[in-house]
């Protein structure tokens, strides 16, 4: 399990910040959004190539995905879909895990994705 912010800051700098004020003051910037996705997939790299080094691999691995950051209130289904779409050689590399599942928290939501079976 992960959960992935946009910086390693996010929750002291901006997330308890917002909790104290109101959440209708997270700014919409479509930058902010694709260096987030862009760092979701860094950690899934991340979490494949240690997973290959010393996770126990005699049982089926499922890695569960957080996704926290506030700005990924913007982020609905679709464009979840068309980013698994758009890095679907990432999600066919996944193994050893044989799924990816994205919790979706700030939407409600959760999607699995598994190699060549996007969504």
């Amino acid at each position: 399990m992960t959960s992935v912010y946009l910086s390693d800051f996010s929750v002291p700098n901006e997330h308890i910040q917002t909790l104290n004020q109101n959440l209708q003051n997270i700014p919409f910037n479509r930058e902010e959004i694709e260096r987030y996705k862009l760092r979701i997939i860094l950690t899934i790299r991340d979490k494949i190539k240690k997973a290959k080094l010393s996770y126990d691999q005699r049982y089926p691995l499922i890695l569960s995905v957080y996704i926290n950051e506030y700005r990924s209130i913007f982020i609905d289904r679709k464009e979840w879909e068309q980013f698994v779409t758009e890095n679907e050689a990432e999600f066919d590399a996944m193994s050893p895990f044989t799924e990816i599942f994205f919790w979706s928290l700030a939407n409600n939501d959760a999607f699995l994705v598994t190699p060549s079976n996007n969504i």
